[in-house]
């Protein structure tokens, strides 16, 4: 892996890094939106948790396609 970023250029490297970076923010936004209202409709931190995991979990496999 790095020598596969070290053969890449580095404007390509550090476009991957902004991208990686905006799927982070826009994880975290969803994972707080939806976290909060899970939280505020069943009072639950476990509910939370699972309802932000979940939103989460699908951004991250979507964006590694």
């Amino acid at each position: 892996m790095i020598n596969r970023l070290l053969n890449i250029p580095f404007t390509q490297l550090i476009m991957n890094l902004l991208k990686l970076a905006f799927v982070l923010l826009l994880a975290t936004v969803i994972f707080a939106s939806v976290g909060t209202l899970v939280y505020f409709l069943f009072g639950s931190v476990s509910g939370y948790l699972l309802g932000g995991g979940v939103i989460l979990y699908l951004i991250t496999r979507h964006s590694n396609k």
